[in-house]
């Protein structure tokens, strides 16, 4: 039986919960819209904020690759008393994890899962394996509807 996001998100990882909310079909970024790729990065400890600048920047100019690249932030990771994606997204920097590395603009930090990937072309894994299990299900992406599968 294949599981949904909105079952997904009754589930924790460490702290936090897989996602929240519908996938966000309201944005025509997907690659069958525009033939462009659009990556998306699960994860935003050390490893996947890292990630997520880099690509950041090398897709920032290129035509080929979507405007904007999305890294999960799990929706109750905090940083004091803030959300952390919140946080990443005011402050263009992922102080908890990567303090003192700014992030390009196109670096988008998001706390739903499935809005994260909906649409994704490119997927990079940038979390730890133990939770993998719990997180992959989720991520059954349609690319041509830019939304999770049921």
């Amino acid at each position: 039986a294949r599981t949904t996001c909105a079952q997904m998100s009754r589930f924790r990882l460490g702290e936090g919960a897989l996602g929240e909310g519908a996938p966000d079909t309201s944005s025509p970024s997907t690659r069958s819209q525009q033939g462009r790729e659009r990556v998306a990065v699960v994860g935003a400890s050390e490893w996947g904020t890292a990630l997520a600048r880099v690509i950041g920047m090398a897709t920032a100019k290129d035509l080929a690759f979507d405007d904007t690249v999305r890294m999960w932030v799990p929706p109750d990771e905090r940083l004091h008393n803030c959300r952390l994606c919140e946080s990443i997204n005011d402050m263009r920097e992922n102080t908890k994890y990567l303090p003192g590395l700014k992030l390009p603009i196109n670096v988008v930090a998001d706390s739903s899962l499935c809005r994260a990937v909906s649409g994704a072309s490119l997927i990079v894994f940038a979390i730890p394996f133990q939770h993998a299990m719990r997180v992959i299900p989720c991520m059954r992406v349609r690319a041509s509807r830019g939304s999770c599968s049921p």
